[in-house]
């Protein structure tokens, strides 16, 4: 397909489109990373190209399917989403391992004193969060 001159109508518009594009991707990433956390967004990005590269190969109409080629795609995926859970517990684990820390060292220095603790300490050791049941 031919670019569009900038003297037509299509040019400009596909240009100030691209602009809206652009910031709305930007400001998703930046809002997504602000309410969850730079993990979060780094898995849900893994996904997407997960989503983008099956598609691509369906509707993208220049894939060509040969089995090695098939295999080495699936491969290249499954790589990603194992790296990026690997990364994700390793970030949970790290955190979780410093809070039970301070926990069982308070129950270690003080036993039988376990109703001393928050209430997000309890619901944290119990599996909840927030209030809710772990139900």
């Amino acid at each position: 397909m031919p670019v569009a001159s900038y003297s037509s109508f299509l040019g400009p518009f596909q240009f100030g489109l691209s602009c809206v594009l652009g910031f709305v991707l930007n400001f998703s990433t930046y809002w997504c990373t602000h309410v969850n956390s730079a993990l979060t967004t780094t898995v849900i990005g893994c996904l997407k190209n997960v989503l983008s590269t099956y598609v691509g190969m369906v509707l993208g109409g220049d894939y060509v399917y040969t089995l090695a080629n098939f295999m080495g795609v699936n491969i290249s995926v499954i790589g990603s989403l194992v790296y990026s859970v690997v990364k994700y517990y390793e970030q949970v684990k790290k955190k979780n391992f410093f809070f039970f820390l301070r926990v069982n060292i308070f129950l270690f220095l003080q036993p039988g004193k376990s109703d001393k603790l928050s209430v997000p300490a309890k619901q944290q050791l119990d599996g909840g969060k927030d209030g809710e049941s772990s139900s």
